[in-house]
């Protein structure tokens, strides 16, 4: 345990010297958790698999990451309003490397960024990455997302 510990003191401070954007550890007041727990039940356990119209006063991402943390889930980020199905497609993964899948991600701001991104008409680069590391009070997140210039 006390590697792991050590491990992840080292990945975070080598992260922090990145400069990369980051969100602190999820901490949340008992009204958001309630509230959160609440859409979590009667729109996505309840619901038949239709969009949900958030109305929360939290950011969207505190509850993705939130039901992310305590609900065992992974979302999946797109703008496409009629996904009927989820299968695998031909994509590149950070590296280059091609690959054929259906991606979902276990942060909310990463999915996020797939769901304003509109990449049906665009054609050039787009890098992103995401890390985590585990804290004494949750989960530190770290991002990079790079597009083109001339798309901005």
């Amino acid at each position: 345990m006390r590697d792991h510990t050590i491990q992840n003191r080292l990945k975070r401070y080598l992260l922090d010297r990145l400069q990369l954007l980051n969100i602190e550890e999820l901490e949340l007041p008992a009204q958001a958790k309630n509230e959160f727990d609440d859409i979590y039940h009667h729109s996505i356990l309840a619901g038949e698999g239709k969009s949900i119209s958030y109305k929360s006063n939290y950011p969207v991402y505190q509850f993705l990451n939130y039901i992310i943390e305590n609900k065992n889930v992974l979302v999946h980020g797109s703008n496409n309003p009629v996904i009927n199905s989820f299968e695998p497609k031909e994509s590149t993964l950070f590296n280059g490397r091609p690959i054929k899948a259906v991606f979902a991600a276990s942060d909310g701001v990463w999915s996020l960024f797939f769901s304003v991104k509109n990449r049906r008409d665009y054609a050039g680069s787009l890098r992103n990455l995401c890390l985590t590391v585990p804290t004494k009070k949750g989960i530190r997140r770290y991002y990079y997302f790079s597009i083109n210039n001339e798309d901005v």
